[in-house]
């Protein structure tokens, strides 16, 4: 359950990305 939701908000932060660039690294640089 933990996995398939870790490849969910993978999922969700490349389709952010595609819409805000800028998105996807400030959703990265909190996760780290």
């Amino acid at each position: 359950s933990h996995e398939k939701r870790k490849k969910y908000r993978k999922k969700i932060g490349s389709v952010n990305a595609g819409f805000n660039p800028g998105s996807l690294t400030k959703i990265d640089s909190t996760r780290l």
